[in-house]
This record gives C-alpha cells, sequence and structure tokens, in this order.
C-alpha cells in the first residue's frame, strides 16, 4: 500500500516498530556480538561500546578474561553498525 505521498505504509510501519523495541545502546553498555566480525571476533562474544558515532554506528572492544583486549591484525578496537549486536 502506497500513501498519497508516495511512501509504502506497511514497510513505515515495521521500521517503527522495530525501532521502539530496540533498546537505546549508551557508551559502556555491554552487549552480545550477534555476529562474527572475523576470525578472532566471533559471535557470542562480549563487547563494550566505547564510542557512539550515529544512531547506527558503534565502536567497541571486547577484552579477555586477563584484562587484555582482544586484537585481529594489531587492530584492538572495531567500528560495528546495529546488526552486530544483539537486541536484549
Amino acid at each position: 500500500m502506497v500513501s498519497a505521498d508516495g511512501f509504502q505504509i506497511p514497510v513505515l510501519r515495521q521500521a517503527a516498530a522495530v525501532k521502539r523495541n530496540m533498546k537505546t545502546l549508551k557508551q559502556y553498555d555491554v552487549f552480545i556480538l550477534a555476529k562474527d566480525i572475523n576470525s578472532a571476533i566471533i559471535s557470542g562474544m562480549q563487547g563494550v561500546i566505547l564510542e557512539i558515532w550515529d544512531e547506527s554506528a558503534f565502536e567497541v572492544e571486547f577484552v579477555k578474561d586477563d584484562g587484555t583486549n582482544y586484537q585481529y591484525e594489531g587492530q584492538s578496537t572495531f567500528t560495528i553498525d546495529r546488526s552486530f549486536i544483539k537486541s536484549n
């Protein structure tokens, strides 16, 4: 269904419902990774949000039990989009 101004109404309603159900993420929130970033940073790992670049881009890190960061090719922080974060 398309409204008079050309927007697809069902798509807008679906997007609004998804937005309402997503938790607002804040700096230093802990999250579970929803999908692999690379071979070292994999789904199910616990991460921390370091910076929020915008509503869909986050700088994150993953810390080992000994307090050091997981690294991949010398990189210890990663920019991910919201699809990498499991919603609670």
